[in-house]
């Protein structure tokens, strides 16, 4: 039993003001990465884009002032600071002359704020020269974003949502962050992650109890917060993976992790969102296939065929239940449960049976199972099919087809939606960039150095979730993503003979 004279010492010797200064810094960056992302969340709720808009910018001036802070730039010098008045000034003029509503004026400050912060870091970098070289550049992934950004711009009709690719992300792709900064921002980020997802989802159920069925709760968009729902499952897969030594050893330390994995899980299974069920799914198979493999091309050949067939026979499985419940009519199932939560949750999947071995779609001839699969994904095979046949090489001015104008129908998969709003040669060069990005970050993933496994897990839950959804790069998981694949776009491990040099 240590005495209370040696309990003062250790904590006098651990309270120095380099380690306060460290937590008053990872503070900082918890609390800015938690309003960045509580923001995201309520930008894609947002029913009007004015809104959207204000809720947006203020989420990009939380991430760029972070990356001030942990790039350290200079913002007292005297350069800045003189740019800084000048755009401040000119700012106060402008909207002092243009007196605009209360909504949008909230959402102008925002941008005038968002765009002075990057031209603060923009100005850092030219007088510090802090700035990525060409040879810390992964060159593939960034001439193909570069090809695909600046087509858009010059040919693309409908392309105006590629400008944060400007603002914030053509500054964040070039500073300089350092291994060591990269995995504090990664614990930050995730930790905040976590609380804004059972902020959002708390909140929501204590203005709406669950009930059982698919739970709307306070939500528009059951897809887009489902996505931000199972982003917690996945930083609860992240620190699980964090473990030292490669041994895996029972500890108390992985309950938050689990419990991160179970509440993002049970969030996405009571919206019923099956965009963040399909994506989490392709999550789990690609830690199953790789992340253990160390490495070895022959496991991760082996762990796939496994994976695969797995994955058929549980598909199997779930039509056979699927074809269990359409044999049977809601009031039998109503005689067998009571309870009105089980109820309604059978119940959904009964509807959803319903419709699927129904096959009457408006695109398939009935009965078909091109019908069955239509009817199953709530038409979206249909869809696909009417946005390919309507594509052109340099995309259309709205995000909708003409022909579903009335009806305000989107793609409902994020990589037609791309080919169909900026065309197929912008709109392919994205495609190709996901594709090298995905190729890319499972060669790094093999390596095991953990600054690659976030991003690699959540460009997976993107890729996933964008097959049956559209996701505009302002929407929280693109827009993480982008943040997140900073370690894949620039290289930032230290090498061993820096290693060697500075210990």
């Amino acid at each position: 039993m240590k005495s209370l004279k040696e309990f003062k010492g250790e904590l006098k010797e651990k309270c120095t003001k380099k380690n306060l200064l460290f937590l008053l810094e990872m503070c900082f960056y918890g609390y800015f990465f938690l309003q960045m992302s509580l923001n995201l969340c309520h930008g894609a709720e947002a029913a009007y884009q004015v809104i959207r808009d204000g809720f947006n910018y203020e989420a990009i001036c939380y991430l760029l002032g972070i990356v001030i802070v942990a790039t350290r730039a200079q913002i007292w010098h005297w350069i800045p600071m003189v740019a800084a008045g000048l755009y401040t000034g000119g700012c106060c003029l402008y909207l002092h002359k243009m007196m605009f509503a209360s909504e949008m004026l909230r959402a102008t400050e925002m941008k005038m704020l968002a765009y002075g912060l990057f031209g603060v870091l923009i100005i850092d970098l030219l007088i510090r020269r802090q700035y990525v070289k060409l040879k810390e550049r992964n060159w593939v992934l960034t001439g193909i974003l570069l090809f695909a950004v600046l087509t858009t711009w010059i040919f693309c009709k409908g392309g105006s949502n590629t400008i944060y690719f400007l603002c914030p992300f053509a500054v964040v792709y070039c500073v300089r962050i350092t291994e060591e900064k990269w995995k504090q921002l990664l614990m930050c980020f995730t930790v905040a992650y976590v609380i804004s997802v059972a902020w959002i989802f708390g909140n929501s159920l204590l203005l709406v109890p669950y009930t059982g069925g698919r739970y709307w709760g306070v939500f528009l968009n059951l897809s887009t917060i489902g996505l931000f729902s199972a982003g917690a499952a996945v930083c609860g897969l992240f620190w699980i993976f964090m473990r030292k030594k490669d041994r895996w050893k029972l500890s108390w330390r992985y309950l938050p992790a689990v419990l991160c994995i179970l509440g993002g899980l049970a969030a996405v299974s009571m919206i019923s969102a099956r965009t963040a069920q399909l994506g989490f799914i392709c999550v789990i198979a690609f830690v199953i296939i790789f992340c253990p493999a160390k490495g070895d091309i022959g496991v991760v050949r082996k762990r796939f065929f496994i994976v695969a067939g797995s994955g058929v026979i549980l598909l199997l499985c779930g039509f056979g239940v699927l074809w269990g419940l359409y044999q049977i009519d809601k009031e039998t199932l109503r005689e067998y449960i009571s309870n009105d939560i089980i109820y309604n949750n059978v119940a959904y999947w009964h509807g959803r049976a319903r419709t699927m071995f129904r096959a009457e779609s408006r695109v398939f001839e009935h009965g078909t199972l091109l019908a069955m699969l239509d009817r199953f994904g709530s038409g979206r095979l249909g869809i696909w099919l009417e946005y390919i046949a309507n594509l052109n090489l340099f995309g259309h001015t709205t995000t909708y087809l003409e022909e579903m104008k009335p009806h305000r129908t989107h793609a409902h998969n994020t990589y037609i939606s791309f080919l169909y709003n900026y065309g197929i040669v912008p709109g392919g060069a994205f495609l190709c960039w996901y594709a090298a990005l995905f190729i890319t970050a499972v060669k790094k993933n093999l390596k095991g150095n953990i600054i690659y496994l976030l991003p690699t897990l959540w460009l997976v839950l993107a890729l996933g979730g964008m097959l049956t959804d559209t996701f505009f790069w302002i929407y929280p998981t693109q827009f993480v993503l982008l943040f997140l694949l900073y370690p894949l776009m620039v290289n930032i491990e230290k090498k061993e003979k820096e290693t060697n040099a500075e210990s």
